[in-house]
């Protein structure tokens, strides 16, 4: 992969401890409960099946949030540069409220309870369905930069694919 190839910001947005304890929680307490109907031996064997299948779960589907050469790219979906309009930063109370009542209903939403910030990234192409992105991240401020440098400099070349 050339330097020009490789993502300019990457993250995973993983969930927060406070879910995984949750979750932790709830599978002990089903363990529990069916050691409790059927033995300690399945009781101990479902606990283990369900932490196994849902870390393994939690590992494939954590979504990806990628700024490249290509575009912007928040799980297996690609919004192209030349789609990428301007870039918002949310912080968590304007996130709230932007992702329930001030929500577009045509919006791509990708967003989590459990992190506080997002942006909001404008669509500008006349043939999406979507108006705008709305994703969740750690760093906001760090991945609306990247997005508005590549947009910067792609202004300044006169190219749209970075």
């Amino acid at each position: 992969m050339s330097s020009t190839q490789q993502p300019r910001y990457s993250e995973r947005l993983w969930p927060s401890v406070g879910v995984v304890l949750f979750c932790l929680l709830m599978i002990v307490s089903m363990g529990i409960a069916i050691g409790y109907m059927y033995g300690f031996g399945l009781g101990l064997a479902a606990t283990i099946a369900i932490t196994a299948v849902s870390t393994l779960g939690t590992i494939l589907y954590t979504v990806s949030v990628v700024v490249d050469h290509r575009g912007f790219h928040v799980g297996n979906a690609l919004l192209p540069w030349q789609a990428v309009g301007p870039v918002s930063v949310l912080d968590q109370s304007t996130t709230a409220r932007a992702r329930s009542a001030n929500a577009h209903p045509a919006a791509y939403f990708n967003v989590r309870s459990w992190i506080k910030e997002s942006v909001i990234v404008q669509v500008n192409d006349v043939n999406d369905p979507h108006p705008y992105w709305h994703v969740s991240s750690r760093n906001a401020q760090r991945l609306a930069s990247v997005i508005e440098s590549h947009q910067t400099s792609a202004s300044h070349s006169g190219a749209d694919n970075g």
